[in-house]
C-alpha cells in the first residue's frame, strides 16, 4: 500500500512539475515576444538610421496625384483572419483604431498614383507581414497576446507569404509593386522655432503606430478628405499639425517635401517635411495643450539638440525613435556636421553603455507633469542660425 502512495505522489510530484515548466516557458516567450525586449535590445546595438529605411527624392511641389478607382488593392486574408489580427492589434495595447479611409500610394511613376482603402488594410498587410515589437505591459496581458498570436499564426504565415513572393523589397517602388500590400501613405514632420530647437514627440503606449517611441513634431496618416485639395500630401501635414499641436499653415512657415521613406519595419511609405513654427515654443504652449489629438497622440512633447552631433548620435543610438524620425533627425545631422563627423559619433554611440540624458520635457496647462519650459540642460543646445541654412533635403 505504501508503495502505491508512493507511486502516485511521485506522479503529483511530475505533474507538477511538468505543469510549472509549461507555464514557465509560456510566461518567458510571451515575454520575450510581447514585452518590448526586442525592440530594447534593437535599441541597444542599432542599425544606422539611414540602414534602416528605403528612401526615394521628394517629387516636384505641388505633388500631383492620379486617383486609381477601383484600388489595386488586394488583401490576401479571408473576412474571419482580418478580424482576428484586428482583435489582436486591439490587444497588444488596448487600442481601439478606426477603420477610417485612408489613401494607398499605388506608385511613384510615371507620376504619383493613390487609391481608397482602409486604416484596418495596414494593420493586417504592412504591419503584419514586417513587424515591429509593440511592448505589451502586464504578464496576463502578455499571455492574452501570445494565445492570440497562435490563433492568428496562419492569417500572419499567409500575409508573410503574400509579402515575400518576390523577395523583400530593395527600393520603394519595389514595395509599391505589391497589390497584396496596403501601403497606406502617411506624413512625418519636424518642426524648429525661431531659437532653432527641434521638437519632438513621444507617442503614446495607446496609439497603433510607433507607439511608446519618439517621432516627428507631428506624424500621421493621409486621410481621403486630404484628395480634395491640389497637394494631399502637404494638406495631410498640415492637416496633422492642426490636430496633433494646433499649429496650421498660419503658425508653420517653409514647411518643404524632403522625400519619401519606408522604414523596414512596417514598410509604410512617409512623406518627410521640414518646416519652422512662428516664435519660440513656449508661446506656443496653451495652443498645443488645447490641440484635439494632443493627449490622445502625444505623451510628452520634447526638444532635441542638433547642433551638437555627439549628443544627437547618442540621442538616435540610444533612445527609442521611430525609424522615420531617426532618418530624418540623421540626414539633418549629416548635412550640418558632415558625414565623417557623424559617423564617428556614431561608432562611438552605439557601444556607450552610459545612458544619454534625458530630453527636457515640454508643458502645457493640460500636462502639468511637463512643466519644463524653461529648464536648463547641458543636453539641449539651441540651434545656431547658421545652422539652419544647412538643413538638407533628402536626395
Amino acid at each position: 500500500m505504501g508503495s502505491f502512495w508512493s507511486g502516485v505522489l511521485q506522479n503529483l510530484v511530475a505533474d507538477v512539475l511538468i505543469g510549472v515548466s509549461v507555464a514557465g516557458l509560456a510566461v518567458s516567450y510571451s515575454y520575450w515576444k510581447f514585452s518590448g525586449v526586442q525592440q530594447r535590445l534593437a535599441v541597444r546595438i542599432p542599425a544606422r538610421p539611414d540602414k534602416r529605411v528605403l528612401a526615394a527624392a521628394a517629387p516636384p511641389e505641388p505633388v500631383r496625384v492620379h486617383v486609381n478607382e477601383p484600388s489595386p488593392f488586394r488583401s490576401p486574408l479571408a473576412g474571419s483572419e482580418r478580424a482576428g489580427l484586428i482583435a489582436f492589434y486591439q490587444q497588444l495595447n488596448r487600442s481601439s483604431p478606426h477603420d477610417g479611409r485612408v489613401v494607398r500610394l499605388d506608385g511613384l511613376t510615371p507620376g504619383l498614383s493613390v487609391s481608397k482603402v482602409g486604416f484596418f488594410d495596414l494593420l493586417t498587410t504592412n504591419f503584419t507581414a514586417y513587424p515591429d515589437n509593440i511592448p505589451v505591459r502586464g504578464v496576463l496581458r502578455r499571455l492574452g497576446a501570445t494565445l492570440r498570436w497562435l490563433r492568428s499564426r496562419a492569417a500572419m504565415e499567409r500575409v508573410a507569404q503574400a509579402a515575400g513572393h518576390g523577395g523583400r523589397p530593395q527600393d520603394i517602388a519595389q514595395a509599391l509593386a505589391n497589390d497584396n500590400m496596403a501601403n497606406v501613405a502617411a506624413v512625418s514632420v519636424l518642426l524648429v522655432d525661431e531659437q532653432e530647437r527641434a521638437a519632438v514627440a513621444r507617442r503614446a503606449s495607446r496609439v497603433a503606430v510607433a507607439s511608446g517611441r519618439y517621432s516627428a513634431t507631428v506624424a500621421g496618416t493621409v486621410a481621403i478628405r486630404d484628395l480634395r485639395q491640389a497637394d494631399p500630401f502637404r494638406a495631410a501635414a498640415l492637416r496633422e499639425c492642426t490636430e496633433e499641436i494646433g499649429l496650421g499653415e498660419a503658425g508653420i512657415t517653409g514647411l518643404t517635401l524632403d522625400g519619401i521613406v519606408m522604414p523596414r519595419k512596417k514598410m509604410q511609405p512617409v512623406f518627410c517635411y521640414t518646416g519652422r513654427v512662428r516664435g519660440r515654443w513656449e508661446d506656443h504652449s496653451e495652443t498645443i495643450g488645447a490641440a484635439p489629438d494632443f493627449e490622445h497622440e502625444t505623451d510628452r512633447f520634447e526638444l532635441l539638440d542638433l547642433d551638437d552631433p555627439r549628443q544627437l548620435a547618442r540621442q538616435l543610438s540610444q533612445q527609442e525613435f521611430s525609424e522615420t524620425s531617426a532618418f530624418q533627425l540623421w540626414t539633418l545631422g549629416m548635412e550640418m556636421h558632415g558625414p565623417a563627423a557623424m559617423a564617428r559619433e556614431w561608432k562611438a554611440a552605439r557601444w556607450a553603455f552610459a545612458r544619454p540624458p534625458a530630453l527636457p520635457c515640454q508643458g502645457s496647462a493640460r500636462f502639468p507633469r511637463c512643466d519644463h519650459w524653461n529648464s536648463p540642460s547641458p543636453a539641449i543646445a539651441d540651434l545656431s542660425r547658421a545652422s539652419l541654412a544647412r538643413w538638407p533635403r533628402m536626395r
